[in-house]
């Protein structure tokens, strides 16, 4: 019979120093009989780089993991798991199947037959509750049973709809040979069909495990596994853990802790916490490295306000989040390709062409006169204000603008022509696939590539992520496949890509590197400095509630994740950060980017009530418009203006009224001769809108009936003319407000 054994491994250092040092102590050399989970994948590597540097050359490492990844290491599922998007399509066909009284239950408006993304933004929600209960250990149809007594005949219908689409569900992802992997797990669970049970398990600081990873220890254990769970926190705060080293939200939300106060500034915005940050460093005056300094960023919006400000330093900011995967070129690229397929703008169309690589493919086969593609169709958008693509170009009516009508037209033809293979009828999903990829080969497929430019990793990174999901669209099971239009089937691929990132660039050897983590990746850091930024309620803790279909209260009936537990998870988190650090600095922002106020974290008034009224007056006490400056940053750059720059003797209205919105801009259009052009009007200008009506009264005025004293005629006149002039202008689509516009024009032209 096996057990589980709780060790106790203090808070007061280093925590993968620590775990590395009893697992050395206790097991010695081979580990290779171990499996070790972490709460993420940055310690395990971690934990790895400190083993080897204590162990011997001829050490035997062990089975590293993640807490989520610990079922699949053990558990043996007899059908092969199917893909996110497979399980996005099994639920869109199970909720399609319903009656119109079951989709009343779970929606207010069901979607029409016709709107597939609808259904399938839908399904993918549903897809995501049930991943939620499952990874609990429950379904649709527990919950039902479970939890629905005491609660309302409308949610009681919610979940019995639910119930039934997961058993529509499940039998579509059987007919495919596939099986829901949360709901594979819990049956291989329950079968007991595990994989290597004899191996020992070591949980490091996994104080917040699923119920799933729950249950297979409470299994493995029983089935004479020895288990191990390595606690960092003090011994006598053994009755705060559980039995399998995870926290009693209960305990910890009774403790009375608060964080020193000299740790906590207040900052701002997004940029004052920036400047913040940088002033904390600066006041350790060189007694770290940047290697011994990590910045905490619970708040993504804080994330690149501080890489800005740690260049500007001369310092790399390793983002350890990385790049989201939409954000890099071929994937823009596809999105903007998506754009234009689903609405045929040429709004759609322009930004298209605006993508570097597009243009760059575009301008091989092209002469543009030296003008670039954004150019070429901004001086049409100027003219014509088109709304959706044109068909047939329309001619330009100022000569001046012969050569960008002509060039506008060719581009057009040449980005339909790129993207023919993408027309026809929908076809089966997987047949899109190679599609793609020949579209995005016209592009990329002859290009060479320089991993050493930031832009070229971020492109090559970009074809690496899309090239797994074109094969898994590629290889859909025949009866997962539905018929789709290339619109569609760009819109599937890209959210399947959605969560998806791009590892960050590592440091050379002489750049100094600050790491840049989440929140839950800073309790395993090394570091002995931390400054945390986004110390803000909503922030830390991270609110659970406010689901639909999981409220609160029901998450907590059900044994799920909840507000409860998530506070007392970050309590005791916070508590082992600052005890386990050298130099802690805590900065809470006043503000979000867009102005809006924001709260302090709750964290900070756990203690007694003397030091919560203590902390409430440090937040209250800074003056907003003072901003602390006992250091400056180091190494701070001011943008220089050239020299040859001379002031204007004389300034018009307009040119003082530019200066004062952008006096960098300004000096620009001086220097170069810049001047903006761009596609933003909606609408008809001034000087648009009179050279429309001053080409209707010269027709009128070269016409018979310019001597003419019949109203009616000269009405009628200038109504087909105006219509006429329109046509020329604008074409047959115009946009709403151009055709406001237009009949505007032609009540002047009729009081004329």
């Amino acid at each position: 019979m096996g057990s589980i054994a709780r060790h106790f491994l203090g808070w007061d250092g280093p925590a993968v120093e620590r775990a590395a040092g009893w697992l050395k102590e206790h097991h010695g050399s081979d580990l290779s009989g171990f499996v070790i989970a972490l709460p993420g994948a940055r310690a395990g590597r971690l934990l790895v780089e400190r083993l080897q540097a204590i162990q011997p050359a001829d050490w035997q490492p062990p089975r590293i993991v993640t807490t989520g990844r610990l079922t699949d290491e053990f558990l043996h599922l007899e059908r092969p798991s199917a893909a996110r998007l497979v399980r996005t399509l099994s639920w869109e066909h199970a909720l399609r199947g319903l009656g119109p009284k079951e989709l009343n239950a779970l929606v207010a408006t069901a979607p029409g037959d016709d709107e597939r993304g609808a259904w399938r933004r839908l399904a993918s929600e549903v897809r995501g509750v049930f991943a939620t209960l499952s990874a609990e250990g429950l379904d649709f149809a527990a919950v039902s049973e479970k939890a629905m007594a005491s609660r309302s005949s409308g949610e009681q219908r919610r979940w019995r709809a639910l119930a039934k689409a997961q058993v529509a569900a499940e039998a579509y992802l059987a007919e495919a040979g596939l099986c829901d992997p949360h709901r594979g797990r819990l049956e291989a669970l329950q079968r007991g069909d595990f994989t290597g049970p004899e191996r020992k398990v070591v949980l490091v600081g996994v104080v917040d495990a699923i119920g799933l990873v729950r249950q297979l220890v409470e299994a493995l254990a029983s089935a004479g596994t020895d288990i191990g769970a390595l606690i960092f926190a003090p011994e006598d705060c053994g009755n705060t853990f559980d039995s399998m080293g995870c926290l009693k939200p209960h305990a910890w939300l009774g403790r009375s802790w608060a964080p020193p106060p000299e740790t906590w500034r207040i900052a701002m915005g997004p940029d004052d916490q920036s400047l913040q940050t940088i002033r904390s460093i600066g006041r350790f005056e060189g007694k770290y490295s940047a290697e011994q300094i990590t910045v905490g960023v619970p708040d993504r919006e804080v994330a690149p306000i501080l890489e800005r400000s740690f260049l500007e330093q001369g310092i790399f900011a390793r983002d350890a989040e990385g790049t989201e995967l939409g954000n890099t070129p071929p994937v823009r690229l596809l999105s903007g390709v998506a754009a234009f397929l689903s609405r045929g703008r040429f709004a759609d169309l322009a930004g298209l062409v605006r993508h570097p690589d597009v243009e760059t493919y575009l301008c091989e086969g092209l002469d543009l006169k030296g003008l670039s593609c954004a150019e070429v169709f901004d001086v049409y958008h100027g003219e014509h204000l088109p709304g959706p693509t044109p068909g047939p170009w329309l001619r330009t009516l100022d000569r001046r603008n012969v050569r960008h009508s002509d060039l506008a037209q060719q581009l057009g033809e040449a980005v339909q022509e790129w993207l023919a293979p993408l027309g026809g009828r929908p076809r089966p999903l997987s047949g899109w696939a190679a599609v793609v990829r020949d579209v995005l080969g016209a592009v990329y497929g002859a290009r060479v590539f320089d991993s050493d430019r930031p832009d070229e990793r971020l492109l090559q990174a970009g074809l690496r992520g899309l090239a797994e999901p074109l094969n898994r669209l590629a290889e859909l099971p025949s009866a997962a496949d539905p018929q789709v239009d290339a619109a569609e089937a760009l819109e599937i691929l890209l959210s399947e890509i959605a969560a998806e990132r791009v590892p960050p660039r590592a440091a050379s050897a002489a750049e100094p590197a600050i790491e840049l983590l989440g929140w839950l990746e800073l309790a395993m850091d090394e570091a002995p400095v931390l400054v945390l930024t986004g110390f803000n309620e909503g922030i830390l803790p991270e609110a659970v509630q406010g689901d639909g279909w999981l409220p609160d209260s029901l998450r907590s009936e059900l044994g799920l994740p909840d507000d409860k537990g998530r506070l007392a998870r970050d309590l005791y988190t916070l508590e082992w950060i600052v005890n386990s650090r050298e130099e802690v600095v805590l900065i809470s922002g006043r503000r979000t980017l867009d102005g809006d106020p924001l709260r302090p974290s709750r964290l900070a008034f756990y203690g007694t009530k003397q030091e919560t009224l203590e902390r409430v007056r440090h937040f209250l006490a800074m003056d907003e418009t003072a901003t602390s400056d006992e250091v400056t940053p180091l190494g701070a750059r001011e943008l220089l203006m050239p020299s040859t720059l001379t002031e204007p003797e004389a300034w018009s209205a307009s040119a003082f009224s530019r200066y004062l919105g952008s006096p960098y801009i300004f000096c620009l259009e001086k220097l170069a001769g810049l001047r903006t052009l761009d596609d933003r009007d909606q609408e008809m200008g001034p000087l648009l809108f009179g050279s429309v009506g001053h080409e209707v009264l010269h027709q009128f005025g070269q016409s018979d009936l310019a001597e003419s004293a019949d109203p009616e005629a000269i009405a009628d006149f200038l109504s087909k003319t105006l219509t006429s002039v329109c046509s020329k202008y604008f074409g047959r689509a115009p946009l709403p407000a151009v055709r406001l516009q237009s009949r505007q024009l032609a009540y002047r032209l009729d009081l004329f």
